[in-house]
Order: C-alpha cells, then sequence, then structure tokens
C-alpha cells in the first residue's frame, strides 16, 4: 500500500489505522504527487491512499499519470474536500473510493475492505449523489449499510430527494415506519410531496407484500420476477411520462430474505439494472449483516457496485 499526503501527521494516522488490516503487508509513503507518481510506476502497489492538494502535482492529476503506469492498482483518494463536485472528478478520473478526512475514524478501514473486494466506497454524506451517472450500468447498484433509522432515513432521504428534485421517478419498497418517516423528512429535505405524487414520480410499497409476489416456496423466482419487475418499472415510466433510465428503485426487499435467498435478489436486481437502465438502492441494517455472517455478507456486497457505510 502506498500512503501520500503532504503532512506527515496524516501519514501517520492512515498508516496506523491501515495496520488493523491483516492483507496489509507493506505500506510506503510519498509527499507530493510527483513522488506519489514515480513509487507507483515501481512499486505498482495493490492499493494507494492519495490526498487531493498535494505540491508539486495535486492528485487528480497524479491518479491520471498512475493509471498509465500502475494500472491495476486501487485509489481511494482521502482528501479534506468535500465538495460534490471535486468528488465526482475524482471517480470519473481513476477513483475507487472517496474518504473525507474527519471522516478517516468511521471510514476508512471500510473503504479499504470495500475497494479491494473490487467495489466503489462512498461515506454516508454522499448518499444522495450519483457519481456514477457516466459510467456503465455497474455503477448503479448501490449499498446502504446502516447503523441505526437515523442512518437510515439520513441516506434514504439524500438518495430520494435529489432524485425527484432532478425530475427523476422513485420506487420506495420499504416498511411501513420507513415509509412514513422517509415522506415527512422529504418534506423537510425540499420536495413538493404534492406535486410528485400528482405527477405519480414517487411510488411507496409495503417491502414485505412487495417480495411476496415474487416468491416460490421462501426463494425469488426468476420469471416471477421478471414479470413483477416488467410491471411495476413500465407502469412507473408511463404513468410519471419518464424513460425507464430516469426511474430509479430503493428499498430493504432483500434483507427481508437471508443467505442464498438474499444474494439471488439482488442478482435479479442487476440483471433489470441492465435491461431498463435503472438505479438500485439497497438498504442493509448492520445487525442485518451481521446476523448473515461475513462471507454471506461479503457475497450480497459483491452483488453492489458501491457501497455507503452510515
Amino acid at each position: 500500500m502506498l500512503v501520500v499526503d503532504d503532512f506527515t501527521f496524516f501519514r501517520e494516522l492512515i498508516a496506523g489505522k491501515v495496520r488493523q488490516l491483516r492483507a496489509v503487508q507493506q505500506i510506503f509513503e510519498a509527499e507530493d504527487g510527483l513522488e506519489a507518481v514515480a513509487k507507483a510506476e515501481e512499486l505498482r502497489p495493490d492499493l494507494i491512499l492519495l490526498d487531493i492538494g498535494l505540491p508539486n502535482l495535486n492528485g487528480i492529476e497524479a491518479a491520471k499519470l498512475i493509471r498509465r503506469c500502475s494500472p491495476n492498482s486501487k485509489i481511494i483518494f482521502v482528501s479534506q474536500e468535500s465538495s460534490p463536485e471535486v468528488v465526482r472528478r475524482a471517480f470519473e478520473v481513476a477513483g475507487d473510493g472517496y474518504v473525507v478526512k474527519v471522516d478517516i475514524g468511521r471510514d476508512l478501514v471500510a473503504s479499504i475492505k470495500t475497494v479491494l473486494s473490487g467495489r466503489k466506497f462512498l461515506g454516508p454524506r454522499f448518499a444522495g449523489h450519483n457519481f456514477f451517472e457516466n459510467t456503465d450500468e455497474t455503477h448503479r447498484h448501490e449499498m446502504l449499510v446502516y447503523s441505526d433509522d437515523l442512518a437510515f432515513f439520513d441516506g434514504f432521504t439524500q438518495f430520494v430527494g435529489r432524485r425527484l428534485m432532478g425530475g427523476k421517478a422513485v420506487v420506495v419498497l420499504a416498511t411501513e415506519q420507513h415509509r412514513n418517516g422517509l415522506l415527512s423528512r422529504l418534506q423537510q429535505f425540499g420536495v413538493d410531496i404534492g406535486s410528485v405524487l400528482n405527477q405519480r414520480r414517487y411510488v411507496a410499497l409495503d417491502a414485505a407484500e412487495t417480495l411476496k409476489g415474487v416468491l416460490v416456496n421462501g426463494v425469488p423466482d426468476e420469471e416471477l420476477f421478471s414479470r413483477k419487475t416488467a410491471e411495476l418499472i413500465l407502469g412507473v415510466a408511463e404513468g410519471a411520462k419518464v424513460e425507464t433510465d430516469r426511474i430509479a428503485a430503493c428499498g430493504e426487499c432483500a434483507p427481508l430474505l437471508r443467505g442464498e435467498a438474499s444474494i439471488q435478489l439482488e442478482r435479479m436486481w442487476n440483471k433489470a439494472i441492465r435491461q431498463y437502465n435503472v438505479e438500485v438502492f439497497c438498504g442493509y441494517s448492520l445487525q442485518c449483516m451481521e446476523v448473515l455472517g461475513s462471507e454471506t455478507s461479503q457475497r450480497i456486497s459483491a452483488e453492489h457496485s458501491a457501497l455507503i457505510s452510515a
């Protein structure tokens, strides 16, 4: 691993956090962008933790060069910058993850595990932003792992609210408690609920009842899922007068299942994403992930393109 920051304090702080991970065998350091590029070319590290505000060559420009000389290196930007425009640019040029420095204690280890497993990582402060809008469909299936209901509402309000305010249609598949709580928070967020309901751009359904319609003996049935998903997505598109790529679906159906059934459902959603070019945003409680166990949780996470930890 290569840690790049012009402040010794942050390099030592980050290195200390990284040493908690058994998978990390060697840690190298660089102080500026040019040195980062040179060491990346020499060492070909598995992972680079890269600041943006670097002397001589900023982190964004350094990442572009690193992509050429060490294309297999994963890059997580670790920066004090929290502007959505900067984060979007970081992902456009090379980023596999983004951690704001004030969130290092909460997000750094999770970001490393996520990126090394082949997925993107975003902190919860960016839950409502779509930084992958101009990338392929594999980057349109995000997963929120939330610690409590407050974190659930924060993440879902950002995701749903920004899409509704951007003119998209949204389908929410959630429990009654979460549907009611989300609606009030969307109003506080600035969404004109009356307007989006009249335009049929906001559809809220019960997760358990919806799930029943695609199960056979407690397991998702691909034919049923395909038919019900087509009815739902095409029905929303017709009612809201939008193309399917202007639809986002979010909810908590898969966590109601267990083990292999959850994984199968997520795979079916991946097929729907490719077919209809929709966005999908899934919420899993931290408690649910702990019950599922490490191996199953990792397999579920692997079906998603990006992980948001809240």
